[in-house]
Parts: structure tokens; sequence; C-alpha cells
């Protein structure tokens, strides 16, 4: 609604990139109709083994990126999702403490290679106020995705995470499960609503597909009382050339 709308305008860096997960159908958009008969399968057997960030810390101007642990940063990021309000923009479905805690282990996923930096301001070295990362999704494309908390908000900290992350893919890469990691081209996705996010991905080059908005259609296919969720979400692309030559 309108009231939402204004509520994303007022704040910028929460996340993107969560549109891919539990798909059950990804089809092209039209305005009056989703058409399931054209939807395309999206599952595909998980990888037992965890996948995790297995590099070494990154220093920015004003922040330290340093691989992303269970063990010291879930439950901070935990409170987050439940105190930011913006849940279901991050990752499309509802608020409940069930959903939360879905990602208690987000950080050592088992499912596509991941790579992802915990965000630490240098002044408040020991405060972590958001993730910045990589996966792997389907066909082999990879994915960037970030989210910033609330407070910390509107002060740069996620561009600068980010271009510094997307530095290193399209350069010497980032250690995942131990093997280097890097790539000529990224791409993301978000709600068409979600603009600061979008104006953020413009700012680090990034550019809307030809084809325009997609409708994702999110779900449990293993939880029948789950209710189902559809976004209109735009996907964004930006090649290792296009970089270079915008910085």
């Amino acid at each position: 609604g309108s009231s939402a709308m204004v509520e994303q305008r007022n704040q910028a860096d929460h996340g993107c990139g969560r549109y891919s997960k539990n798909l059950l159908s990804l089809v092209r958009f039209q305005p009056s109709l989703l058409k399931h008969e054209n939807s395309q399968p999206t599952y595909k057997r998980m990888e037992t083994r965890s996948q995790m960030n297995t590099g070494s810390a990154i220093e920015t101007e004003r922040l330290f990126l340093l691989p992303s642990r269970t063990d010291r940063d879930s439950e901070a990021f935990l409170q987050m999702l439940r105190d930011d309000g913006d849940f279901s923009i991050f990752c499309g479905v509802s608020p409940s403490e069930k959903h939360v805690r879905r990602f208690a282990n987000y950080f050592e996923r088992t499912d596509h290679e991941l790579c992802t930096y915990s965000i630490f301001p240098k002044q408040q070295k020991d405060k972590f106020i958001g993730y910045v990362g990589v996966h792997r999704e389907m066909e082999d494309e990879y994915e960037i995705e970030f989210y910033i908390a609330r407070e910390y908000r509107r002060n740069g900290y996620c561009e600068e995470a980010s271009r510094e992350l997307i530095n290193q893919l399209f350069g010497d890469g980032v250690s995942a499960n131990g093997k280097n990691l890097f790539v000529d081209k990224l791409y993301v996705t978000t709600q068409t609503e979600n603009e600061p996010t979008i104006s953020l991905l413009r700012k680090l080059g990034f550019r809307e597909v030809e084809d325009g908005p997609i409708m994702v259609v999110l779900g449990n296919i293993f939880e029948k009382e789950d209710n189902f969720f559809a976004h209109e979400v735009v996907k964004l692309v930006l090649t290792k050339e296009e970089f270079s030559d915008g910085n």
C-alpha cells in the first residue's frame, strides 16, 4: 500500500537478493494474470555440506568486513530481522518467528555456493550492523545480497561494503569453502517498490534487465499451512567491464 511505500522511501540499505529462495514458480509478469502453466521448475538437489566464507578479513575506509560466522553473528542478525520492520521486503514472507528462525544458520547454509562478510564499523569494532555477500543461484548465476540494520542506514555503509566485495569478485576473488571464487557478472533481485535499494544498485553500476519485472510466488511446498506470497520483482545485472568503466 501507499503507507508501505512511504516507509520504504525513508529508509535505505535494507536487503536485496532473497527472492530466488523457496520459489514455487517464476513467470513473466502480466498485470492482470499470473500464468502458473508457464512456471519454470526451480528446485534441484541441494548439497549437504555447509557453504561459507573461508577467506580473510577486508578493511575499507570505515568498515571491517569479517567472514561471517553463525556463532558470532546469528543472534544479532535475527534480532535485526525482528526489530527493523522490513522482514517481508528482505525475504518476501510474513515476519513470523517461525520464518525469522529459518535464518538462524543463514551464514553457513547448505544450499548453493556462498560467501558472506559481516559488517563492523571501525568506531564500534564489536558491533555487528549487517552483512554483504554473494551466492550461486540456478544456471550458475551469482547474486549479490546485503542487509544493514535500520539504525545504521543512510550512512553509505552498504555502498562501501558492496563496492569492495564487487571489487574482490571482479578481481582476485574471494574464498568460499576453501576455493577461490571470482566472476565476470553479478545480478540481484529485489521488489520493484524497494526504491532505495534499486537506487543504491544503480549507483554501483547495476542496470535493469531489458525484459522487465517478473512475478515471483513464494511458499513452502512441504508446509501446506504456510501462506503464499506473490511479488513483482526486478532483476538487475552488472558486468565486470561495466563496473571497471564506471569506477
